[in-house]
């Protein structure tokens, strides 16, 4: 609806997979990706040059309070409720255009 083009992983070696078919602006990561978390995909993101830079948007259950702030500490850009559209898109935007520093 947004006009983002998204692909869509059920676990994290599919989202391994998708990064290295198709480059990506910003990932969205539910915090309980199967079957890490999605701190491990942060980690495999941070690990590998080629995609240390792009933006994690993490989801959290609920408010996502608590996991917000543990997620930020982790090395997320950001955390937002799953069920929160206008707040994950409005993050979305802000992570896809802001330059990210190494």
């Amino acid at each position: 609806m947004a006009g983002y083009r998204v692909e869509e992983a059920a676990n994290l070696d599919e989202a391994i997979r998708g990064l290295e078919e198709q480059p990506a602006d910003v990932v969205v990561a539910a915090m309980d990706l199967p079957p890490k978390g999605g701190s491990a995909l942060l980690a495999a993101m941070r690990a590998r040059p080629e995609w240390e830079r792009i933006p994690l948007l993490g989801l959290a259950d609920h408010s996502g309070q608590l996991q917000s702030s543990e997620a930020r500490t982790a090395g997320f850009e950001d955390c937002k409720a799953k069920f929160d559209g206008n707040a994950i898109l409005e993050s979305v935007a802000r992570l896809a255009s802001a330059e990210v520093t190494p």
